[in-house]
């Protein structure tokens, strides 16, 4: 079993009551998620879902190419893939999350990080479906650090 780090998502707080199409009824207050592991564990959505695959979307996205639709891009959103929400209120820093991605791989691809001599990383924080370091508790967020140091020589040519 891969890791998983979303068991819902799209999570949302009722800010006043509302009655569902089929009758159940969600006072103001309550709070809702979309059961985004369901989705993305079906295997009627998704060839092999239980095999973990760094290259899915890029695959989807090469037998998309050409076709009038190219929606297979990581921040399209769909009622399959709830990982940004979906419709009007979906995400809109999806986009900018897309490129830090891509400088954050680009990091972790050309250097080793570690801490420091003496630091190790800080607590881990449970708050339900989101795990997250507890920086706040253990030490000021600016006070953390990282010694870097490049995996391969610099090259005049790059």
């Amino acid at each position: 079993m891969f890791l998983i780090l979303y068991i819902v998502s799209f999570n949302r707080k009722m800010l006043k009551c509302f009655t569902l199409s089929d009758g159940t009824h969600l006072p103001q207050g309550t709070l809702i998620a979309a059961p985004m592991l369901m989705f993305s564990t079906d295997p009627d959505l998704f060839e092999n879902p239980e095999i973990p695959d760094g290259f899915r979307w890029y695959k989807k996205s090469l037998e998309a190419e050409g076709r009038a639709t190219h929606n297979a891009k990581w921040t399209t959103t769909s009622p399959r893939d709830l990982g940004f929400g979906h419709g009007k209120p979906a995400c809109s820093g999806r986009f900018f999350v897309s490129e830090e991605t891509k400088i954050l791989a680009f990091l972790v691809l050309r250097y080793d990080f570690q801490y420091p001599e003496g630091q190790s990383r800080p607590a881990t924080l449970d708050h339900g479906e989101s795990l997250y370091p507890d920086i706040i508790l253990s030490q000021s967020f600016f006070s953390i650090s990282f010694q870097a140091q490049r995996k391969f020589p610099s090259c005049s040519s790059r």
